[in-house]
């Protein structure tokens, strides 16, 4: 006699998965590109190279990370979405 299984009929343990958040503070493409706001004065915010924000776009309000290539209120802001694209704030 041979048994058969119906498909379905017993499952492996599902795994729940892990997750984590990591908190970015998101802030206004405005205010990335304004040289004279909070987020690109070093003692406010702590830009330096390697910070990291949220970028939430002003049109459309796509939200993008861009990383801090310096410390001056004009050190670029590279875009994790387009490496071409960075942002110089004037």
């Amino acid at each position: 006699m041979t048994t058969s299984t119906i498909i379905g009929d017993s499952q492996d343990k599902a795994e729940q998965p892990v997750v984590s958040s990591l908190p970015i503070s998101v802030v206004a493409e405005a205010d990335v590109i304004d040289k004279a706001s909070a987020v690109n004065n070093e003692h406010l915010s702590g830009k330096k190279e390697g910070a990291m924000y949220v970028m939430k776009e002003t049109t459309g309000g796509e939200l993008i990370i861009i990383i801090a290539d310096g410390s001056e209120t004009t050190s670029k802001w590279y875009r994790q979405d387009d490496l071409t694209a960075v942002i110089t704030p004037a």
